[in-house]
Order: C-alpha cells, then structure tokens, then sequence
C-alpha cells in the first residue's frame, strides 16, 4: 500500500486530474477498478471518433483509432519524463 502511495505522489507531479491515475497506476501493476481504466480509455477515442464523423480524413477507422492511442500514449509518457 505504501508504494501505491508514493506512486501516486509522484504521478499527481504529472497529472492535474485524479481521473487521469488510473492507467498509469493500472500499467504499473496496481490494483485499480476495470471499470475507471476502461473509462480512461475510452475517453480519448470517443474524441477521436467525434472527430473522424466530423470531417473526413481519407484515413480508415484503425488508422483513426491507432492515432488516438498513439497520442494518448506519448502524452502519459511525455508527462512522465
């Protein structure tokens, strides 16, 4: 429980929002409720998915939801470094 603590300590540095501690703590290995993960991740590919019904891009739906992975990815990892 105590590294679970300090976990989260060093990742509020990064994060502004509580919401956004699932996943990394989830990817750490920590027990985290499925349901707030599955949140977390959802939210950028809703966005996204809003996104592509707006405007058309020419790219597939994959490459749509691969770019919004990818994004979301590099944002944990560049708040981390």
């Amino acid at each position: 429980m105590r590294k679970q603590a300090e976990a989260i300590i060093e990742l509020r540095k990064h994060f502004t929002r509580l919401e956004e501690l699932y996943v990394p703590l989830w990817q750490l290995g920590y027990s985290v409720p499925l349901d707030a993960v599955r949140a977390a991740l959802r939210r950028p590919l809703r966005q996204a998915m809003a996104d592509c019904e707006v405007q058309e891009t020419g790219h597939g739906i994959e490459d749509v939801i691969d770019d919004a992975v990818w994004d979301y990815k590099s944002s944990c990892i560049d708040r981390c470094n």
